[in-house]
């Protein structure tokens, strides 16, 4: 609100200030001229200078405390952006991904020249005040001007809304089909897609282009007739400013002041209507930064609880991945005791890794409730959670910056505790053979390591502090049988510390560890026990049927040891 104030005063002083050049004109033709003094025409030369050079630097200031302004509202804003672009809730979709984009837009129009148009707006009826002074008259054409220009702000308005509305829309899509692209290159030059997806993505661009092109089109059209019309107005000033002189009504000073102020207070509303498209842009930024908020309300920061023992309750678990999708999840429930196993098996589809995202708190249920020590997941403190839970997801994705920093999920932290979380995984080694060690730059999502690698130094960092609870999901998928043994290795070191682990695998040797499988499918619960319990039912059933039941599944890994 200070800063808001402070652009008040300096906006009103830098346009009293603009008068100066129409008092100038005044005093060089009502007093200098007919009073041949150069003394005189020295002095308000002087003082002339002296309130432009004042003029200039106030708005050098202004312009600067915008572009304050605008780091100042950055650093409150953009951390509330990040986490509700990240919360839990809702769908993500093009406009959760273009928020920071949205933001840094409305950030761009609010320190450039449209925003210093509209904060010198509001002072024009101090010149048109100033102009009823000089002549009633030349205050009439002046205000029909400003009333005419406002009439062409609106036809701006109605004519490029929708059309801006339409070409924003599809730059996010073009946008967001362009970073895919690149995200995903390896698959797309392994497949040889270059050429056809290259052509499908200058699709989305042609479209986005035409609409941009059009708006820009209908803008330049408004903005060039906005300048003929101050230019045919200000004409109309001296015209009828000059019938006023012959009339004597008005003086030869009075007449080209009046018309230097008209262009004043025609200037600012020009400026609105050429920087009109970046005002609907930044408008319409604004209303997606402010849906995404409104959609997702910051919650106050949660009570530190009691460090948990790893009793984990989960209690008819339903999910739909939106409004009229079918459920993904239908009415999960299973208990899990400190120092327990749990393997989650089924066929494709069936739920485990939705399930596995629900337990660890990155997808909220539709109704039901997991529960850590008695607690709602929802209501611990995140940062407490982050030293709880360990969380190593099915598609491993590693985050620029360097191994050490990825391993300790970006926290300022001892040595020690790194080298721990990659012992326990059974990374140290690898990690140390690369070049720079854990140093190692990280890039690309860690593409330009092999699969196995990424899944090594991932569960170090699902292992990063030694939490109470960890969920592995397909932890196995790019390990050779060296690394799975040293899996195995691993889930018995949790099991003996007793931390309480949650496993998405149908190899023996993890199923082997459990103490309790839970088999999905279609999204319900099909068994749930402990292994030696559903183990040999699944063999008699694997036994007594002759089509491959269950994923070719489970009883298949489990009998032929896959």
């Amino acid at each position: 609100m200070n800063h808001l104030f402070s652009l008040g005063v300096f906006s009103f002083f830098i346009n009293v200030l603009y008068l100066s050049s129409s008092i100038y004109m005044m005093q060089i033709y009502d007093r200098v001229i007919p009073g041949g003094r150069v003394e005189t025409l020295i002095m308000i030369t002087l003082i002339l200078a002296l309130a432009l050079m004042t003029l200039s630097a106030l708005d050098a200031v202004r312009g600067i405390m915008l572009v304050r302004l605008s780091i100042c509202v950055d650093a409150a804003v953009t951390p509330r952006l990040i986490e509700a672009a990240m919360d839990r809730s809702g769908e993500a979709g093009d406009e959760r991904a273009q928020v920071i984009r949205d933001f840094d837009t409305f950030r761009q129009f609010v320190t450039g020249a449209g925003v210093t148009a509209l904060l010198d707006v509001p002072w024009f009826p101090i010149y048109i005040g100033i102009i009823w002074i000089l002549h009633p008259l030349l205050a009439m054409v002046a205000a029909g001007g400003v009333a005419v220009t406002a009439l062409f702000a609106l036809f701006t308005e109605f004519n490029i809304r929708t059309p801006t509305q339409k070409a924003n829309k599809a730059a996010i899509h073009s946008y967001t089909v362009a970073d895919e692209m690149i995200r995903h290159r390896e698959v797309i030059t392994g497949l040889h897609m270059q050429s056809a997806i290259a052509t499908n993505w200058r699709g989305t661009r042609n479209d986005m282009l035409a609409l941009g092109a059009g708006t820009s089109e209908h803008t330049t059209l408004f903005g060039s007739g906005t300048k003929l019309f101050r230019l045919l107005m200000q004409s109309s000033m001296l015209c009828v400013g000059s019938y006023l002189v012959i009339q004597q009504e008005l003086t030869a000073g009075s007449m080209i002041a009046a018309s230097i102020l008209m262009g004043r207070v025609m200037a600012p509303v020009e400026q609105i209507i050429m920087a009109w498209k970046q005002f609907l842009s930044a408008r319409e930024a604004t209303g997606r930064v402010d849906r995404l908020l409104a959609a997702v309300p910051a919650r106050p920061r949660a009570m530190i609880l009691p460090a948990p023992e790893g009793r984990l309750s989960v209690e008819k678990i339903i999910y739909a991945p939106g409004r009229d999708q079918p459920l993904l999840l239908k009415g999960i429930s299973f208990d899990l005791l400190p120092g327990e196993c749990l393997s989650v098996i089924g066929p494709s589809a069936a739920g485990k890794t939705t399930l596995i995202k629900i337990l660890v708190g990155a997808v909220r249920p539709t109704s039901g409730v997991v529960r850590l020590d008695g607690a709602d997941l929802t209501s611990w403190d995140n940062e407490q959670l982050s030293q709880v839970i360990g969380y190593l997801p099915q598609n491993v994705l590693l985050f620029q910056g360097t191994i050490r920093q990825n391993i300790a999920r970006f926290q300022e932290t001892d040595d020690k505790e790194i080298l721990a979380a990659a012992q326990a995984a059974h990374a140290h080694a690898l990690v140390a053979g690369l070049a720079n060690g854990y140093n190692t730059p990280v890039r690309d999502g860690g593409s330009h390591f092999s699969g196995g690698q990424r899944q090594r130094v991932a569960l170090a960092r699902a292992l990063f502090g030694d939490p109470m609870l960890v969920m592995l999901d397909e932890p196995n998928a790019h390990l050779d049988s060296e690394g799975d043994t040293a899996l195995a290795q691993t889930l018995q070191r949790l099991k003996e510390r007793k931390r309480t682990v949650i496993i998405v695998s149908h190899r023996p040797t993890t199923l082997a560890l459990s103490d309790k499988i839970l088999l999905l499918r279609d999204g319900g619960v099909e068994k749930f026990g402990t292994a030696t319990e559903v183990l040999p039912a699944l063999r008699r059933v694997h036994d007594t049927t002759a089509a491959v039941p269950l994923e070719k599944v489970a009883t298949r890994s489990v009998v032929r040891g896959e």
